[in-house]
């Protein structure tokens, strides 16, 4: 038998709580409360689980990267005005900042739908909602480092849980962080009449993505210089049914390819990595698998 949820957490508590901030327990315990108060109203309790996810989103991060050997500096130890994580590989200092999107308000919110009715994915939405937060994130390595608080030669993560975005699971490979980050799209083939074949082609490129309002939203962050700052992107769709004990499991990191300081592939070998590297117009995607290596997942056309 599988452990408890409750079980499961206790033991993450014992290992995390050095690298907690002051008000991490009680934030977890007020929105546990919150969400199971008697009475509470659905948009209640769905606000409540957010900010429980946003706090047990950076245990999951804390535990996995203990779990895999890594050096966290406990918060004992820096301002808490700072990132969430600092990790020491080789006496280099790698910061993590975590961030978990929820499904947006209004009309920006990812539409939701009745069971047992069809329809398409909401995949522009849930984009969307992926890149605000990376957005804001970014912002606040700025701010960061108007502080004082990073450097610019040292690695800078955005680590993104995507598990409040309704459909979030329903993805293909490249996986959406991917896509959206680096404007790309569907998978495409060629067919050529005289011969009846099919032939692989580069996936369809998407610069922008049309929001509620009918603007335009980059959706090209790590082709773009003005993001040089982030090193690299980890995301995963854990939440606590999802993971006992299994620390890490899913999570998945795209390296930016313009970084002013790479992210090295040995840093985090434990997770699946996504590289892209050019060649002129021409872009490679690859996966790196960290028991079956890597594999080509496509080719992109950057002028796209």
């Amino acid at each position: 038998m599988g452990m408890r949820i409750g079980d499961a957490m206790e033991q993450a508590w014992e290992q995390f709580e050095p690298y907690a901030d002051a008000s991490f327990a009680s934030e977890l315990r007020s929105a546990l409360e919150k969400h199971g108060e008697d009475g509470a109203c659905m948009e209640d309790r769905e606000a409540a689980w957010h900010q429980f996810m946003c706090r047990y989103w950076e245990l999951d991060v804390g535990c996995s990267l203990l779990a895999h050997q890594h050096n966290l500096d406990s918060r004992a130890n820096r301002v808490s005005a700072g990132p969430d994580f600092l990790d020491i590989v080789d006496s280099h200092r790698i910061w993590i900042e975590c961030v978990v999107p929820g499904r947006g308000k209004g009309n920006n919110a990812i539409p939701e739908f009745s069971d047992g009715r069809c329809y398409d994915v909401p995949d522009d939405e849930i984009k969307l909602r992926l890149l605000s937060a990376f957005w804001d994130k970014a912002k606040k390595q700025e701010q960061y480092l108007k502080d004082g608080l990073t450097q610019r030669n040292e690695p800078f993560v955005i680590a993104i849980n995507g598990s409040c975005l309704p459909d979030n699971l329903t993805d293909f490979q490249p996986p959406r962080i991917v896509r959206c980050l680096l404007g790309i799209q569907n998978h495409q083939v060629y067919y050529s009449r005289s011969t009846g074949e099919f032939s692989e082609a580069p996936m369809t490129g998407q610069r922008t993505i049309s929001n509620s309002n009918n603007s335009q939203v980059e959706a090209t962050a790590f082709q773009q210089q003005k993001f040089a700052s982030i090193s690299a992107v980890l995301y995963s769709d854990v939440k606590p049914s999802s993971n006992l004990g299994e620390w890490g499991g899913d999570y998945v990191i795209l390296h930016n390819p313009l970084a002013t300081v790479p992210l090295g592939e040995d840093v985090y070998q434990w997770m699946t990595q996504w590289r892209v590297t050019r060649d002129g117009k021409m872009g490679t995607v690859t996966r790196i698998d960290p028991t079956e290596g890597e594999e080509k997942v496509s080719g992109t056309n950057n002028n796209q």
